[in-house]
């Protein structure tokens, strides 16, 4: 360690900082997606509980003879 040229070792730490960026740019990115994911569960879940309600209130007035009130 003692004969390293001072030169490579400040290129090899540059380097090193590029990849540290680069990969802090991929990991941002990725929590971008993560957020969108997210909200899109979220959304999807509201819409399934929608969905299921609808459809239970039809099968209700369907089994009941009930249309004129759905």
């Amino acid at each position: 360690m003692a004969d390293e040229d001072p030169t490579e070792a400040i290129d090899a730490a540059r380097r090193g900082l590029i990849n540290a960026e680069k990969f802090k740019v991929i990991a941002r990115n990725r929590l971008d997606l993560l957020k969108v994911y997210d909200l899109a569960t979220e959304q999807l879940k509201s819409l399934y509980i929608v969905y299921s309600t609808c459809r239970g209130a039809i099968e209700q007035a369907l089994t009941h003879n009930e249309l004129d009130e759905v």
